[in-house]
């Protein structure tokens, strides 16, 4: 079975746009004012993701309620999967709330890799950056299901004598010639100075589409892109082989 591809929605996109491909719901977070969670959807069309997120940090909130509160959204709303999509690192309720979730709910939990050392579920990997290749990024997690976000990313290599100094970069469109890295699934190109070297790295759309293919060829089941950055018809697109 080859990768499968969803576009992160907020809730007024998914109002707004006509959803002709897998959305996967990302305005869950947990609730500022209550106990358990907030902003579930009403409804989910089929194969879609459920995200929750923890841009709201989970505090004081109730295990037991999150766990009701998800059990009644999987059996209501059917989705393919959930994905407990937790960037805020070393949170001390975050551990105990993902086993719990992870031990009640039908379907597959994925966890981003901050939380996933020492789980069994599948790991929801941030894309590697433009100068880091995917097999290299996902040695770590041999043996387990991954799960890849997908987003285009740049940034300034600038070698000296005194090494390699590596920063994000917005890059506007240049009329230097721009190479292609196989490895890395990235264009580059760069500027010489009697001092330096600077190595400008990005992956842009069509980049990605590579990064899709080398995903699936590596095993990788699912891949989560923002609608905003992606586009809705980027899944629909045959990923270049090159």
């Amino acid at each position: 079975m080859g990768i499968q591809g969803y576009l992160a929605v907020t809730a007024a996109e998914f109002s707004k746009t006509n959803m002709v491909f897998f959305p996967a719901w990302m305005s869950c977070h947990f609730s500022p004012w209550g106990k358990g969670l907030t902003n579930l959807p009403d409804t989910l069309p089929s194969g879609s993701i459920l995200i929750l997120d923890d841009s709201n940090p989970p505090t004081n909130h109730d295990t037991d309620t999150i766990k009701h509160q998800l059990e009644e959204a999987c059996f209501r709303l059917k989705p393919d999967c959930i994905l407990l999509d937790f960037q805020h690192p070393n949170n001390p309720r975050a551990p105990e709330i993902i086993k719990a979730i992870i031990s009640c709910l039908p379907c597959s939990v994925g966890v981003s890799q901050l939380y996933a050392p020492g789980l069994s579920c599948p790991v929801f990997l941030n894309c590697p950056a433009p100068s880091v290749s995917l097999e290299t990024s996902i040695k770590a997690y041999h043996g387990r299901e991954l799960w890849l976000e997908l987003a285009p990313e740049q940034q300034k290599l600038t070698l000296t004598k005194d090494g390699c100094h590596i920063t994000p970069e917005l890059l506007s469109p240049r009329n230097e010639p721009c190479f292609y890295d196989r490895e890395t699934a990235s264009c580059y190109h760069w500027t010489l100075s009697e001092t330096s070297a600077v190595f400008y790295v990005q992956r842009d759309l069509s980049c990605l589409q590579k990064l899709l293919t080398q995903a699936e060829k590596l095993g990788i089941t699912r891949a989560v892109g923002l609608y905003q950055q992606l586009g809705a018809d980027f899944y629909h697109k045959k990923a270049p082989t090159g």
